[in-house]
């Protein structure tokens, strides 16, 4: 049989699905006014940018959609000649 603690538990939880079960978010409703356009970002082509941890797996990619961009890059990271070849291109 329950004890009192499990079936106050037991009672509870059935309350919270029930409660659940009713909730329901309508994201158009929650929205005020109409959807508003993305911003407009400014253009960093011919900026210089300083990426940290440049060898490594993010900063490999970082460092090739930064290009792909047109901006300069300039690397940091702890190991100068595994930059010059694992990552060419950068200062």
């Amino acid at each position: 049989m329950f004890n009192r603690r499990s079936l106050i538990a037991t009672v509870a939880m059935f309350s919270f699905m029930a409660h659940c079960g009713n909730v329901t978010i309508n994201k158009a409703v929650a929205q005020e006014g109409a959807a508003k356009p993305a911003p407009v970002l400014p253009s960093m082509k011919g900026e210089t940018i300083v990426v940290a941890g440049t060898t490594g797996r993010s900063g490999k990619v970082i460092v090739e959609l930064l290009k792909a961009e047109g901006v300069k890059v300039r690397a940091f990271s702890r190991n100068i000649e595994k930059v010059k070849t694992e990552v060419p291109g950068v200062e």
